[in-house]
């Protein structure tokens, strides 16, 4: 049986997919994920959501972030 190497979940496939773009494609990616947060918590999404921004921006900071 084949395994694919894709990690599984929404931010481990988001911070490997971001491993593969440039320096200043990551730090687009990044702002435009943040401005994605504030939409959503400005539209009053489900919490769970909001979280999901959250949880998604703050590992891309702590990873490609400085």
């Amino acid at each position: 049986m084949h395994m694919s190497k894709t990690p599984r979940g929404l931010v481990n496939r988001t911070l490997y997919f971001v491993q593969t773009l440039t320096g200043e494609q990551k730090t687009e990616y990044i702002e435009e994920i943040l401005d994605d947060y504030h939409f959503v918590k400005s539209q009053n999404y489900p919490k769970a959501t909001v979280k999901k921004f959250y949880e998604l921006f703050t590992k891309l900071v702590k990873k490609f972030g400085n």
